[in-house]
């Protein structure tokens, strides 16, 4: 059973889905989200408890993830300008995760893990409405944003493999 905050929060995070922000130029925070638990103050936090319901929101997110994966196929073709806009937003949430990942380790450190200020498009739905000129300024900014992380993970993957090719994309 769902405790009553994290109940709260999930319900919070299924119906940002469906609002769109008023303000468009930065992302807008849910205040159900952002408001405290109510803990009081001498009551002390248990860090393996809330290492796992911290963590359960990842499983709660993936399986979400392969449920519309499992969802009947659209049979009608998918404009470039959509299949663009969805890559370069997914690809904004991998650099951060990417970031998050080198950080953690260690493998990155110091400005390596300061990131650019992540645009408020990155935010919004995939949409086919994006013309192409603004696809490729946005495609530019992910491209200069990865900055050294790629490099640095893919040093990894060689070390660990003994693969040079180990992050061919060809």
């Amino acid at each position: 059973m769902l405790k009553p905050a994290l109940l709260t929060a999930a319900i919070a995070a299924l119906t940002a889905c469906t609002h769109a922000s008023e303000n468009t130029d930065r992302p807008q925070a849910s205040t159900s989200i952002d408001q405290p638990r109510h803990t009081k103050p001498e009551e002390e936090i248990d860090l393996f408890t809330l290492a796992i319901e911290t963590g359960r929101w990842n499983v709660i997110i993936d399986n979400a993830r392969n449920g519309a994966r499992e969802a009947p196929p659209n049979d009608r073709d998918e404009p470039l300008t959509l299949r663009s806009d969805r890559s370069l937003k997914a690809g904004v949430l991998e650099l951060i995760m990417l970031r998050n990942e080198l950080c953690a380790t260690g493998l990155a450190t110091g400005s390596d893990c300061t990131l650019p200020e992540v645009p408020a498009w990155a935010f919004e739905p995939p949409t086919a409405d994006t013309d192409p000129q603004t696809l490729q300024q946005r495609s530019e900014w992910l491209g200069a944003a990865l900055g050294d992380l790629t490099s640095i993970g893919c040093a990894a993957g060689v070390a660990a493999t003994g693969d040079e090719r180990y992050c061919a994309v060809e």
